[in-house]
């Protein structure tokens, strides 16, 4: 058996079920698509997402499943990879604090087209694609 590998990242400790206002809101102001608006406005994006507390390898999508939300990271790390033909996993990106994954049909997607797993506990925002038009 092989030894499991450690993330080499180091955040604060936060339980699953601590996404609070203060971070989600932090995590909705540091993400590209919304820097620069008002904390009014913070405020109006968060009312419109969904919190999940996620847990390390736990799937938060997998390929082929109905392309329904976007997803950005409030805490913790996320891992896009994709299954190969001999069924093994390959990693394609590391998602930290602030960043966007997943896919809607408006962004041209029907169905996701990698996996996403929490490769730590922590807590992911979402936005349907009715909230994102």
């Amino acid at each position: 058996m092989t030894e499991r590998r450690t993330v080499p990242v180091q955040l604060p400790v936060i339980e699953v079920h601590e996404c609070s206002l203060d971070v989600r809101q932090a995590a909705i102001a540091r993400a590209p698509m919304f820097r620069g608006l008002t904390a009014a406005q913070v405020a109006e994006v968060e009312e419109r997402c969904g919190a999940h507390g996620m847990l390390e390898d736990e799937a938060i999508y997998l390929r082929g499943q109905p392309a329904e939300r976007m997803y950005f990271v409030a805490h913790g790390i996320v891992k896009i990879t994709r299954d190969s033909a001999e069924g093994r996993q390959t990693l394609l990106d590391v998602r930290t604090p602030g960043d966007f994954f997943g896919a809607i049909p408006e962004l041209g997607f029907e169905s996701y087209v990698e996996n996403a797993w929490g490769m730590t506990d922590g807590c992911i925002l979402m936005l349907d694609a009715a909230d994102y038009a």
